[in-house]
């Protein structure tokens, strides 16, 4: 795997985890800043999907440089 796709992984993966440990937060009994972990949930939800895309364009671009170099 390159590095940029090695690199959006990660942040596809830690887009993951903030959203999870914002759930657990948000699941919490004494929590009192819910609109704050909602805020956090949906920015962690925008990463991961911008994310995706951005590893969906690294494929194609390294599928269209090897189509060119065949």
């Amino acid at each position: 795997m390159s590095d940029i796709r090695a690199n959006i992984v990660m942040a596809v993966q830690a887009s993951g985890t903030r959203f999870e440990e914002s759930a657990k937060r948000m699941m919490a009994k004494r929590n009192d800043d819910f609109a704050a972990e909602l805020v956090k949930q949906k920015q962690a939800a925008i990463e991961f999907r911008a994310n995706l895309e951005a590893l969906k364009a690294a494929n194609k671009m390294a599928k269209e440089t090897l189509d060119i170099l065949a």
